[in-house]
């Protein structure tokens, strides 16, 4: 039985969702917008507990193909599927998906106008009903697992840009994700707090957790990932280990790509 048919069976319990296996599997992932195609046919497959990265140039995909494995952007073909659970499937739970499914975005998306102790606890308490005592412990735990330790009282506008994405990763990792997605976690920073993000970023690529990683990082990709998977206009163009895809990439487009990068 699958996980929305047992979720129907129990009244629609939007948090009962069991993610026991979290493969993440994409199958002939077609993304129209309008007339253009950004992502084109894509197959990919991202093991249990591994960390892969998304690499390619700007306006290749990567961005929207990572967002349609939480449904922010749902597929017009093919199939989404974590373990044997297809969640792009019609009527499937968004919401106890996303309770299981971690996003950091570039651009940190924390409440303005809360504390940093209050965006951190919001999910747990108004998604997960997590008491508030209880709330604030994990928070406090998270913060001081990322280094923002210290911070809880804070506005968003009064910390630095290399905490707010601390922060941000703080507040995913507090619903305890089988899965966590980065979007261009460095993007937004200055080179002096990219170091840091991307050093706290590899301390948990042997968490457990299955990882994908949108990122322009390519000293981060060979060193931390298991696998990395180059997008050109929409397609998986070529996969593989770090070693593979850096030092003898098959395809002409990769190979200009490695080029560029020096």
């Amino acid at each position: 039985m699958s996980a929305l048919a047992r979720l129907r069976r129990r009244g629609h319990d939007a948090l009962a969702i069991d993610l026991t296996d979290t493969t993440v599997t994409l199958e002939g992932v077609t993304r129209r917008f309008g007339a253009k195609t950004a992502i084109d046919d894509v197959t990919l497959r991202i093991p249990e507990g591994s960390t892969t990265c998304l690499i390619g140039p700007s306006g290749s995909g990567k961005s929207t193909l990572l967002r349609m494995i939480n449904l922010l952007e749902r597929p017009d073909e093919g199939r989404v599927l974590i373990g044997r659970e297809e969640v792009s499937a019609p009527g499937y739970p968004i919401e106890a998906l996303r309770s299981r499914v971690g996003m950091v975005f570039q651009q940190y998306s924390l409440f303005p106008h809360m504390t940093v102790l209050d965006n951190v606890t919001f999910s747990l308490r108004e998604v997960h009903h997590v008491g508030r005592d209880e709330a604030v412990e994990r928070a406090r735990r998270e913060l001081d697992r990322v280094g923002a330790s210290g911070l809880e009282d804070r506005l968003p506008d009064q910390i630095s840009g290399g905490e707010r994405q601390r922060v941000a990763i703080a507040r995913s990792l507090v619903i305890s994700p089988k899965i966590m997605l980065f979007d261009e976690v460095t993007s937004a920073l200055d080179p002096e707090l990219v170091k840091g993000v991307l050093s706290l970023l590899a301390e948990f690529t042997d968490s457990g957790i299955t990882i994908l990683v949108v990122t322009h990082e390519m000293r981060f990709a060979r060193e931390s990932a298991s696998d990395i998977a180059f997008m050109d206009r929409g397609r998986i163009v070529e996969q593989g280990p770090p070693d593979q895809v850096f030092d003898d990439p098959r395809s002409d487009r990769l190979k200009n790509f490695v080029a560029a990068i020096g």
